[in-house]
C-alpha cells in the first residue's frame, strides 16, 4: 500500500467510492476546488493502481478540520482507515497543526 497526496487524476476512483458509501456524496468538483487550495490536504491509499481509501483536511492556523474519511467497501475492516488516519494526524502535526477536529453525520 501506498500513502500519497490526492491529485486530480483520483477523482474518478474517489467519487466511485463516495457515491457507493455516502446518502449525500460530495461532487467531483467540490473535491477539485479543495485539490487546488493551499490550507487543504487530501491523501489517498493505493494499492496496485487502486485507491483504497481517501480522507482530507483543512486547516486554519493551528487547528485542522477532517472533511471526509472513507474506505473502499470490499476492504474495510483491514485496518487502512487506521493507517490514513495515523498519517494524517502525523502530516498534519508536522505542519503545525495542534488540534484536529471531526464532526460526523
Amino acid at each position: 500500500m501506498i500513502l500519497r497526496e490526492m491529485v486530480v487524476d483520483d477523482l474518478d476512483q474517489v467519487m466511485e467510492i463516495e457515491q457507493d458509501l455516502f446518502a449525500v456524496p460530495w461532487t467531483r468538483e467540490g473535491y477539485f476546488t479543495f485539490l487546488t487550495r493551499d490550507d487543504a490536504m487530501f491523501l489517498v491509499v493505493e494499492e496496485k493502481g487502486r485507491i483504497l481509501a481517501y480522507c482530507g483536511l483543512l486547516m486554519v492556523l493551528d487547528e485542522g478540520d477532517v472533511t471526509n474519511v472513507a474506505v473502499r467497501r470490499d476492504r474495510q475492516k483491514e485496518g487502512i482507515g487506521n493507517f490514513l488516519m495515523e498519517s494524517l494526524i502525523r502530516l498534519a502535526d508536522g505542519m503545525g497543526v495542534t488540534t484536529i477536529h471531526l464532526e460526523v453525520r
